[in-house]
């Protein structure tokens, strides 16, 4: 469906959602009857302060099918197919994104639910056992990230690349475990 398709008022919602900083939306035209949409903006480096509190925040808002945005768009509104977003931080800059895939005629209500949902993220802060729980994954699923000689090569040398610092595995249980909701919603 495309955009000037999409009902005027629906339309309208959905830009005076966006932040001021986006300049745009673009639209690739398509007979298709399904619908690709990405919202986004510039992020974060690889590696800053706030590294551990990104982690957990992409976790709980939209990493995985318990995640916020895949609960509210997808299993309570039923408006796509697959959902995904969070904080992606690159080597220079990265990105945060929502990506989701839905019927051309859910687009719009989609985008909708996606922005309030990102709004809903920075007005109140995530539940305290709701972190608890995400902290306790993390921590319980890092002895995967080394389950070969080659991915411990990998990781390693990934790393480095990157500029994190050389104690950050012998640290990341420490480091993970003490971020609190402050720290996540900040």
């Amino acid at each position: 469906m495309p955009w000037e398709k999409i009902d005027a008022s629906v339309r309208s919602k959905i830009k005076d959602q966006l932040p001021a900083k986006m300049p745009r939306v673009v639209y690739i035209p398509s007979e298709l009857e399904q619908a690709t949409v990405f919202i986004g903006h510039r992020g974060v480096p690889t590696f800053t302060s706030d590294h551990f509190p990104i982690q957990l925040y992409n976790s709980l808002f939209g990493h995985r099918m318990e995640s916020l945005l895949f609960r509210k768009i997808r299993s309570e509104l039923g408006l796509a197919y697959s959902v995904y977003g969070g904080i992606t931080p690159g080597f220079i800059e990265g990105n945060n994104t929502v990506a989701l895939q839905t019927k051309a005629a859910s687009a719009g209500a989609a985008i909708l639910e996606s922005l309030r949902a990102i709004k809903a993220t920075r007005e109140e802060p995530f539940a305290n056992e709701l972190l608890k729980e995400k902290i306790r994954g993390k921590s319980s699923s890092f002895v995967f990230v080394q389950s070969s000689p080659w991915a411990t090569v990998n990781r390693r040398v990934s790393m480095a690349l990157l500029g994190y610092p050389e104690n950050y595995d012998a640290n990341y249980l420490k480091n993970i475990q003490k971020v609190s909701v402050r720290d996540v919603y900040d």
